[in-house]
């Protein structure tokens, strides 16, 4: 093409004449030009290997922000060596795998020791309730319905005994 350029009586001349000879789009032709001038340093702009790495970096970038937004979603109280059980794991998995997928955050929690693999948590968002969880759920409930805030207990200490004392 550069060698070509002074016999047409403009740049894109040159560029529609060989754009028909290869069969292509004069516009395609000429974003080749552009991008072999930066590749050549002759004109400033994104080489081709600094805009793969700068994808590269973009996408760790995203990876590291996933894996930190895991982490702080699960926070899970651990102690030196002690995992924590598999339902809080499984929970914590659950709460986030619209927004990361399941095996992302099990990669990530595992990575930091908090070892799970996903199909543990399929398994767990398989298995039925136990008759424990049931029965928590339906007392909880009943709880729910009979626990009213207590002002009293509420209510700042004056200089004497509040009426909570007196019930005691």
């Amino acid at each position: 093409m550069q060698e070509h350029r002074d016999d047409f009586g403009s740049e894109y001349e040159a560029i529609k004449a060989i754009a028909g000879r290869l069969g292509m789009n004069p516009e395609t032709v000429r974003k080749w030009l552009r991008q072999a001038e930066v590749q050549a340093g002759q004109v400033d702009g994104t080489t081709t290997a600094a805009a793969r790495e700068i994808r590269e970096l973009k996408r760790k970038n995203a990876e590291l922000e996933q894996t930190v937004a895991i982490l702080k979603a699960g926070r899970l109280s651990t102690r030196a060596e002690s995992r924590p059980a598999t339902p809080i794991i499984c929970t914590l998995v659950a709460e986030h795998r619209a927004r990361v997928g399941v095996a992302p955050i099990c990669r990530v929690l595992s990575q930091h020791g908090c070892q799970i693999a996903p199909r543990t948590f399929f398994a767990w968002a398989r298995r039925a309730p136990s008759q424990r969880d049931l029965w928590d759920i339906v007392i909880t409930e009943i709880l729910a319905g009979y626990y009213e805030p207590d002002e009293l207990v509420l209510a700042p200490l004056s200089g004497s005994c509040s009426p909570l004392c007196s019930r005691l």
